[in-house]
């Protein structure tokens, strides 16, 4: 098998995913890796490679400051004749590019006199690191042992993992919320308090998926905070009359109440609803 960095991206077949956006793949239908049968596939994602060059560069940037500064500390150290040895300065340079991508192209060079730093320099190969963005940078290695799935399916599966791990940190998070407090001790009481937390973390995602089909997007934090800001209060009257109303709320309280039409659930439970 040729190395994947080496597989132009001419090899690669265009792939849309549902919401819109195009990457390229390239599939390998049976592979066999640690002794497990499955298919590879390789995603070049445009925006994944421009986000990886942006960090490359900005590392880039913060490296070559950090290494101004110890140009400057080199040459005041040289001028009270207590030069620097070639040790010291050497561990100094392999904590500033300790970047396994910086080391790829960086290229420094000391100037000794006994033993002793003088001056530091150093240069940053630029052909090298256009090698590192063609070769490596929007690539997304994918495995399964699941030979039925197609590409789309793979992928899409993949970037979903993303969400199910916001959850599980939910879950395992001490902040008050879902998990904390627990005002349980025994281990029956602890189990059903798990249920319950479990059963709010699958609706909390219910919710989501609902919004996001009203092409909404908001975090949980920011989702609880405003659900919780929406209130019902009871209205008594001069006349000894009461009403159930749901109060006024934000204009992004609204845009929720509306996408998950609470509205007609607060109607159904004799609520009025007021409008913002």
């Amino acid at each position: 098998m040729r190395r994947l960095y080496q597989v132009s991206l001419k090899e690669y077949h265009p792939l849309a995913l549902p919401d819109g956006r195009r990457i390229k793949v390239y599939g390998q239908p049976k592979k066999r890796l640690a002794d497990i049968q499955g298919q590879l596939l390789v995603s070049f994602s445009p925006t994944f490679y421009r986000q990886q060059v942006r960090t490359l560069d900005l590392l880039q940037r913060k490296a070559t400051q950090r290494l101004l500064q110890l140009r400057v500390s080199i040459q005041q150290a040289v001028a009270r004749n207590r030069p620097r040895t070639e040790k010291a300065v050497q561990g100094e340079i392999a904590q500033l590019v300790r970047h396994d991508r910086l080391k790829e192209f960086f290229s420094p060079t000391l100037s000794l006199h006994h033993g002793r730093v003088q001056d530091l320099r150093w240069q940053w190969d630029g052909r090298k690191k256009r090698a590192i963005k063609h070769r490596d940078f929007g690539k997304t290695v994918l495995f399964t042992d699941r030979q039925e799935l197609e590409p789309q399916r793979m992928v899409l599966a993949y970037r979903s993992q993303a969400k199910a791990e916001e959850m599980f940190r939910i879950s395992k998070s001490r902040r008050p919320g879902l998990w904390w407090p627990a005002y349980h001790w025994t281990d029956s009481k602890l189990s059903v308090h798990a249920l319950y937390c479990f059963l709010a973390l699958l609706l909390i995602r219910i919710v989501l998926l609902r919004l996001h089909e009203r092409n909404l997007s908001v975090g949980v934090e920011l989702l609880t905070e405003r659900l919780r800001g929406i209130h019902e209060a009871l209205v008594v009257y001069a006349n000894g009359a009461a009403q159930r109303v749901i109060t006024a709320r934000s204009p992004e309280q609204d845009e929720l109440f509306a996408a998950l039409d609470l509205g007609s659930l607060a109607e159904q439970w004799g609520n009025r609803v007021l409008h913002s």
